[in-house]
């Protein structure tokens, strides 16, 4: 490997995960000695978050890992160059090729020699991202990949296919949850019989296993319908039943597997269960009041004076983070308001042009303070400035919160019918959550 190439992918790499932990700095790792994976193998994710997802895998894997783009990003002389400078391999689909035949011949040797090297490739089984926490059907290319790698090796390479679950809270929120759950490696090496039975049959059958595990690592509702209501009980679970992230995600998804065991086996006892979490949510936003604040009123807690005291006294401090911070996080949310992308790019565009306007506008305040007050001050300036960021961030949220319990608390003098029909709503529908999924 090029030894300047390899110096500017560990750069990179170092500067994306200073990136991730800015941007989803509440993540966990599952199984994280599984990452020692050493090539030649395959990771494989789920894809719900374009650029990030590969990001969020591929950065925390020692050795460097080569990536499968649609072949449309090379299209430009530019884009071909940076592609490919960044360990890029181009993959056809029918829509880049404006209606010619697919040729990924060239692609597959590169692909071949590559793990014939004992290189590391990542690819994402589903062949697209998409919005929405329902896995996708998986294309076969990547079980096709490993099988041909080790056909021309006498299956004696030892390619594996490591399964790599992103389960994200809100894949768009900055500094949102984010699980990383790694699966067992696939052995490719141990279909070979098959293989030689049936190659076709043999590719589906892999997929077939890496469907199944990917599953066994996420919450996958099976339609638009079970994500809409999976992602309510989730909400009430969080304001009810906090947990730790992996404790969290085995409990959802005993609720997702609850829940489709009732709609096939009660029916009627399912559809009423989803029409009054539904009416529930909806009667919350026709008001403009979180479950949170409901959740804490059901528990016949209400906000005291002491609850803002800390908080008001930080103000001062909020402000002066917030305001820095204008230019730096404010101008990619801008940039991305103002090109209205498809809404599954959000957080891979603020993200990328983050890493370009947070060290230039640090960089330029910096020098503005520096210039006006002397170097003591602005040395200060700029050690202070992340940290003033993270906290005026997390400051923000509480005051949302704080104010979110303040209308509830107002709601409930001035609407007290209804106010109760909600508090008795929610806990109707927790009460039957607790019996679809015990506490353990």
């Amino acid at each position: 490997m090029n030894p300047l190439l390899y110096g500017l992918y560990q750069f990179l790499k170092v500067l994306v995960r200073i990136g991730l932990w800015i941007y989803y700095p509440k993540t966990t790792i599952l199984n994280k000695e599984r990452l020692n994976i050493k090539g030649p193998g395959i990771i494989a994710t789920n894809h719900p978050n374009t650029l990030l997802d590969p990001f969020n895998a591929v950065s925390r894997i020692i050795q460097p890992v080569f990536f499968l783009a649609n072949a449309g990003l090379f299209k430009t002389k530019f884009t071909n160059w940076l592609f490919t400078t960044l360990y890029c391999i181009p993959i056809e689909r029918p829509e880049d090729t404006d209606g010619k035949p697919i040729n990924n011949k060239v692609a597959f040797a590169k692909i071949n020699q590559f793990l014939n090297e004992k290189g590391l490739i990542f690819i994402a089984p589903e062949g697209g991202s998409f919005e929405g926490r329902n896995l996708k059907k998986l294309k076969t290319g990547t079980a096709r990949i490993a099988l041909t790698a080790e056909q021309e090796r006498d299956f004696r390479l030892g390619v594996q296919i490591l399964p790599v679950a992103l389960a994200y809270e809100n894949p768009q929120q900055f500094r949102s949850r984010l699980v990383i759950n790694v699966g067992a490696p696939i052995q490719i090496s141990e279909f070979q019989q098959s293989y030689a039975d049936d190659r076709f049959k043999t590719a589906k059958e892999i997929t077939r296993l890496l469907t199944s595990t990917f599953k066994s690592l996420l919450v996958c509702p099976e339609n638009k319908e079970e994500e809409i209501l999976i992602g309510q009980i989730e909400q009430l679970q969080s304001n009810s039943l906090p947990m730790n992230p992996a404790t969290t995600l085995q409990w959802r998804q005993q609720a997702l597997a609850a829940v489709q065991q009732l709609r096939l086996e009660q029916e009627e006892r399912y559809t009423v269960f989803a029409k009054n979490s539904i009416e529930y949510f909806e009667i919350l936003d026709k008001n403009g009041i979180r479950d949170s604040s409901v959740a804490e009123a059901s528990a016949n807690s209400r906000p005291g004076y002491l609850k803002f005291l800390a908080p008001i006294l930080a103000f001062p401090l909020f402000a002066y983070g917030y305001i820095n911070h204008i230019l730096p996080i404010g101008t990619p949310s801008f940039i991305w308001r103002a090109t209205n992308i498809y809404s599954t790019y959000e957080a891979t565009t603020k993200f990328m042009l983050g890493l370009v306007t947070i060290p230039l506008f640090y960089f330029l305040q910096y020098r503005l303070v520096l210039h006006f007050f002397g170097s003591s001050a602005g040395l200060i300036y700029l050690l202070a400035f992340l940290p003033a960021g993270l906290i005026a961030w997390q400051l923000r949220n509480t005051y949302s919160s704080l104010a979110a319990d303040l209308r509830f608390s107002s709601f409930q003098k001035t609407a007290p019918a209804l106010s109760e029909c909600i508090i008795a709503k929610r806990k109707d529908l927790w009460k039957t959550i607790e019996r679809l999924v015990p506490a353990k």
